[in-house]
């Protein structure tokens, strides 16, 4: 197959980053008491125009002391959620997302890179 040149009128620069060094982020999880959200559901969600990308998202649930960690994270910016009770896959929905965006906390990822961030839980609506 013969390759063909890309031709665009947009003057913004392509930012490409290749890495099997993917970063980490950790934290803590607490309720609007500051009490450990045992259980709860952590979730990394790419910056809004890497959304349609599936393989940015992240997610596990956070331990008997409200602590997580998220690793293998692409290089990038994200916000960092936490619900109390989310159906899975739900924050791959950008109508549901719209909802909390205001809620989440935003993180930058480095290649290699080691962050910390600590998040407020969401609770359940019904």
């Amino acid at each position: 197959m013969p390759i063909k040149d890309l031709e665009s009128s947009i003057e913004t620069p392509l930012e490409v980053t290749i890495s099997m060094r993917g970063g980490a982020l950790s934290g803590r999880v607490a309720d609007a008491a500051r009490k450990p959200a045992v259980g709860a559901r952590v979730v990394l969600v790419p910056e809004a125009a890497r959304r349609s990308r599936g393989d940015l998202y992240r997610n596990t649930t956070a331990d008997d002391s409200g602590a997580y960690e998220l690793r293998g994270i692409p290089p990038g910016d994200y916000k960092l959620f936490a619900w109390e009770r989310i159906e899975d896959g739900a924050w791959q929905d950008p109508e549901f997302i719209k909802l909390y965006e205001d809620r989440g906390v935003r993180v930058r990822i480095a290649e290699d890179g080691r962050q910390s961030a600590n998040v407020t839980l969401i609770p359940a609506w019904n």
